[in-house]
């Protein structure tokens, strides 16, 4: 699935190279979560293949550092994201019963939570409910909403979700 098939071509969140990195990331997270595929075979095909013939403006500008970060860092801590959002999430909605797309979101931004504390709660927390809106119409984007400031309220509880400063993406 793609955000752009979601959205009639264009994702609703930041137009931003961040925003950009997060969405690819996610879309390769997916394939790799379905597919089987490695993390260096996706990464291989996304930076020397795909991301060159896309021939998008968007996805050229996109962060190629953030993508690989994002994708290298969900992948190598997806159990501990696991129960961490496991601990975040109400008891019907554990990770075993989440769509695999809505499953690689939340994992996504509770990284990005958990290991980039230089962007602000609040512009996590917006950017993936933004992204989830490209994938989800019904209540996912506010289930996204939910557990990440839950998630977020207790990796870093001294954070204020409403100041700027930091990493701003």
């Amino acid at each position: 699935m793609t955000a752009g098939s979601a959205t009639g071509g264009k994702a609703r969140g930041g137009n931003n190279a961040s925003s950009v990195a997060r969405l690819i990331a996610v879309q390769s997270l997916y394939e790799i979560e379905i597919s089987g595929a490695t993390l260096d075979s996706v990464l291989e095909d996304f930076l020397e293949h795909r991301w060159a013939a896309a021939g998008e403006e968007r996805l050229a500008e996109a962060s190629r550092g953030k993508f690989v970060e994002l994708i290298r860092g969900v992948t190598e801590n997806k159990a501990k994201l696991d129960d961490m959002l496991a601990g975040a999430l109400a008891p019907d909605n554990q990770n075993a019963r989440l769509d695999k797309v809505l499953a690689t979101i939340l994992r996504a931004g509770a990284w990005e939570l958990a290991f980039r504390p230089r962007v602000p709660l609040a512009v996590i927390v917006n950017e993936y409910v933004e992204l989830c809106h490209a994938f989800h119409g019904g209540n996912e984007p506010k289930l996204v909403n939910g557990v990440l400031h839950r998630l977020g309220h207790i990796l870093r509880p001294t954070a204020d979700g409403d100041k700027p400063g930091g990493d701003q993406q």
